[in-house]
């Protein structure tokens, strides 16, 4: 099973050719984010309204697991193929140094492969789970995300539930991968979702995960600040 540092790399080579980030998690939100897009103005209104937990609804504690994409929830003919877990009090050298500059506290990551030809999804879905110390470094965090792949895709606002918002973006790496990720935020935690093949865009297999996984979010959020 693929470690973190595996992971990265295949979330890099997802990304390749993005402006100017192949990863948000290895670069401070002042190195990708030199001004304000319209898409990083609407992300930011979009989130805050995502959800009214307080900033401590999830800790570098939180079961992620437990609220991104299992294997038993997607269709037959996926394996996972790698998993990671890092906690801020685990980490150690620039992997330490980063999660302090962001104000993340815990960052979770899985991988699973398409592994039967005859599957209907993407040959790759990556998901993702990052927690921060408030809402403010984890709005940083999203904006940062977006704004550093959408200058070579195209952006727009979905909407993945009754009152919630999500930013997705469509591109073509240079490896003739086409990638639909999904992002958003709920309370001090940001998670998002990248659906890769090399024949076309999964837009709705990639939705309908990432709903899933708010939705589970949103109801863990609640329950953390009552």
């Amino acid at each position: 099973m693929h470690s973190g540092r595996v992971i990265l790399v295949v979330l890099m080579l997802l990304l390749s050719g993005c402006s100017g980030v192949l990863d948000a998690n290895t670069a401070s939100p002042t190195e990708t984010t030199s001004s304000v897009t319209t898409t990083q103005q609407t992300s930011e209104t979009d989130t805050e309204k995502q959800s009214s937990s307080s900033e401590t609804a999830f800790s570098e504690q939180s079961a992620t697991g437990e609220m991104l994409i299992e294997i038993s929830q997607l269709p037959s003919g996926y394996v996972l193929d790698g998993e990671s877990i890092e906690t801020r009090s685990e980490v150690e050298n620039e992997t330490a140094e980063m999660f302090q500059e962001r104000g993340m506290t815990r960052l979770h990551d899985r991988v699973y492969l398409r592994d039967d030809s005859e599957t209907d999804g993407a040959g790759l879905v990556l998901v993702s789970a990052a927690v921060f110390e408030s809402n403010g470094d984890a709005t940083d965090y999203l904006n940062s995300f977006t704004n550093s792949i959408e200058a070579n895709g195209t952006a727009e606002t979905i909407d993945i539930g009754e009152n919630g918002s999500a930013q997705k973006v469509r591109f073509t790496n240079d490896r003739g991968l086409q990638n639909v990720v999904i992002i958003a935020r709920v309370g001090n935690m940001v998670f998002y979702i990248v659906s890769s093949d090399s024949e076309r865009y999964y837009d709705s297999q990639a939705r309908e995960l990432f709903i899933t996984m708010y939705a589970d979010a949103e109801q863990r959020a609640d329950g953390n600040t009552q």
